[in-house]
């Protein structure tokens, strides 16, 4: 008997905590709204008789019913109603709520990556599009350069802002506005040649803004409209850049003495671009031949990469005295070939271990850090410190640090996840007015406004 009731409590209590669990499911009103606050419910008749209403919310009770609970406060004191409410009474409520004409804002939106959206527009408003904006309507007037600097420095922040302030903004979409500015610049700077060819020395820069704009809003819908991940992103943008090197090399490698200079420029031009396209479409496909690859299997696949064009130009800088126009083509073409090596076995390491985007940072860092500390330790050793001795500590150096750092990691599978640190972001007015300073100034002079002397700076803590 004692067991019956034993099973029977056991039973009556997970019945209770099934109903409560089923209860805590918050239905969203409309498709978006999970919670009534003060300012919509006096809209409302249903909540007329609650003086100081604080926020309902409406939970999913069994299939046909909700239950609403009301928060109200009297007499200093919170007190809870609870309503059901059937599905029409629930369409109804709807009904009200949109008649109201109060603008609803979904709350499962994801706008996780709205901030590194609007850093990277701020950055490149200020550093490329601000002063572009004078340079291209050739602006003379200092007032009329620093209005303009100002209005569309400003605007990079406000106009995103207020244009996504209610629409969904991903990490991997930031990440692609971010990555389709950079990229979207440089092609335009490109495509100006090859449309006009004494176009590089014009000072206009219509072209790159307008790529740049086109190539960043572009990615990013891309990005939202396949549901593209960070990493895929970031095999993109790898594949952008590593592919623009290799197609600048393929033209190098064409060119020969008979080549006139406006068709050299034209066709590294031209090959830059298409190796720069291709390598956006092999950095896709090769994400989906790995689609379990993260964010930090991206940045050690490139740190490797650089590691193998590094060691290519150390091998160069010391078979080589005075580089001829062959042995240029040989370096140019071992420095492809080994980075392209570099690549491949990064893409075969990160196979059976998913870095991180702290551990990658830790292991790209170590490999910097690595190369200058093999160059100090080598200008220490050797009093004729050459650039040959130079390259030798520096590739040396990065390797250890690099390996060291990689194996720590992987040996003992940290699986680091935090942040590496900070982005401080800063933008000083005075320092337009004093780029367009024409005085003349002594040394001191400059050294006693070294600080405002700049325009925008960045600064990164770990």
């Amino acid at each position: 008997m004692k067991n019956l009731n034993l099973i029977f409590g056991i039973l009556l209590l997970l019945t209770i905590t099934f109903s409560l669990n089923a209860q805590s499911n918050a239905v969203q009103l409309c498709g978006k709204l999970e919670i009534i606050d003060s300012k919509l419910a006096k809209r409302l008749p249903m909540f007329a008789d609650y003086k100081e209403f604080q926020q309902a919310m409406v939970f999913s009770s069994d299939e046909n019913n909700y239950l609403m609970e009301i928060i109200y406060k009297t007499d200093d004191k919170l007190y809870i109603d609870r309503k059901t409410l059937t599905q029409s009474e629930l369409d109804q409520l709807c009904k009200a709520i949109e008649e109201t004409g109060i603008q609803i804002i979904s709350s499962d939106i994801d706008q996780s990556g709205r901030q590194e959206l609007l850093v990277s527009s701020t950055i490149s408003g200020l550093g490329f599009y601000g002063w572009s904006s004078f340079v291209n309507l050739e602006l003379d007037n200092p007032r009329a350069v620093v209005a303009t600097y100002m209005l569309v420095g400003g605007s990079s922040f406000f106009v995103p802002f207020f244009l996504t302030k209610d629409k969904e903004v991903t990490k991997p979409m930031a990440r692609a506005y971010s990555i389709g500015t950079g990229t979207g610049i440089g092609h335009g700077f490109l495509i100006k040649g090859l449309v006009d060819e004494n176009s590089y020395a014009d000072s206009r820069l219509a072209a790159p803004m307008a790529f740049g704009l086109i190539e960043s809003i572009g990615l990013m819908k891309l990005t939202q409209e396949y549901d593209l991940s960070l990493s895929n992103v970031g095999m993109i943008a790898t594949g952008s850049v590593w592919g623009a090197g290799y197609g600048a090399t393929t033209a190098a490698l064409t060119i020969n003495e008979n080549t006139g200079s406006t068709k050299e420029i034209n066709r590294l031009a031209t090959l830059t671009l298409l190796g720069s396209g291709a390598g956006m479409y092999a950095g896709h496909k090769i994400f989906q031949k790995m689609p379990t690859m993260t964010n930090g299997d991206v940045i050690v696949t490139n740190a490797y990469g650089i590691l193998g064009g590094l060691y290519a130009g150390t091998a160069a800088d010391l078979a080589f005295d005075d580089l001829s126009d062959n042995e240029v083509k040989i370096t140019l073409s071992s420095i492809s070939l080994l980075s392209a090596g570099g690549l491949a076995y990064g893409l075969h390491r990160t196979k059976d271990y998913n870095y991180s985007t702290a551990e990658a940072s830790y292991i790209g860092l170590s490999e910097i850090a690595g190369g200058l500390l093999g160059i100090g330790v080598g200008y220490l050793v050797f009093s004729d410190f050459k650039s040959e001795i130079a390259l030798v500590f520096a590739s040396t150096g990065a390797t250890m640090g690099l390996l060291l750092m990689d194996n720590f990691l992987r040996n003992k599978n940290m699986n680091i996840q935090t942040s590496i640190g900070n982005v401080d972001f800063n933008f000083n007015p005075i320092g337009v007015t004093n780029a367009f300073d024409k005085s003349e100034r002594t040394f001191e002079d400059y050294q006693r406004n070294a600080n405002n002397s700049h325009i925008l700076s960045a600064k990164i803590t770990f």
